[in-house]
């Protein structure tokens, strides 16, 4: 379950926030959000859904990443905290956590979450890129520059 949970919010994050790329390039933002949403539940069938079973993680991961698509940032960092409490090795919860709160203007506890998630998982090249573009907008680009190096030494490895 937790693979399940972590590989989709990676894919989420990944492919929604860091390389829509070609997709954006041939679609309107709107129409790519549009169809994005309707491969998951809707927000009213996972609220069901997350009252029949509260402890279910990947309700609220599915939640979370349709509260970002609809820029509900304050949302999706409940439903990230939520999965936290639950499962608190979960490095991509933490992730997705740090990009809504980043996107709230909260720089200092995405940051946070943001090391937590490289912690949790040092051998993610997800992580540190993710890190390190915030760090350079943060001006910080000797530490931006050691999460790419970082980063691509994980993705040679393998």
């Amino acid at each position: 379950m937790k693979f399940i949970c972590a590989l989709m919010i990676v894919i989420a994050i990944a492919g929604f926030l860091f390389g829509v790329g070609q997709q954006l390039l041939s679609e309107s933002k709107d129409a790519y959000i549009k169809k994005s949403l309707e491969r998951y539940p809707s927000i009213a069938e996972l609220n069901e859904a997350i009252k029949k079973d509260p402890s279910n993680v990947r309700n609220y991961a599915d939640r979370a990443f349709e509260l970002a698509l609809l820029n509900d940032n304050q949302g999706a960092v409940a439903d990230f905290t939520v999965m936290i409490q639950l499962e608190s090795d979960l490095a991509p919860a933490y992730l997705g956590r740090g990009l809504a709160r980043w996107s709230l203007g909260a720089r200092t506890e995405a940051m946070e979450d943001f090391n937590e998630a490289i912690r949790l998982s040092p051998n993610t090249a997800l992580c540190y890129r993710i890190r390190a573009s915030r760090r350079f907008d943060l001006g910080d680009f000797q530490g931006g520059l050691d999460d790419l190096v970082m980063a691509y030494k994980i993705g040679s490895a393998r």
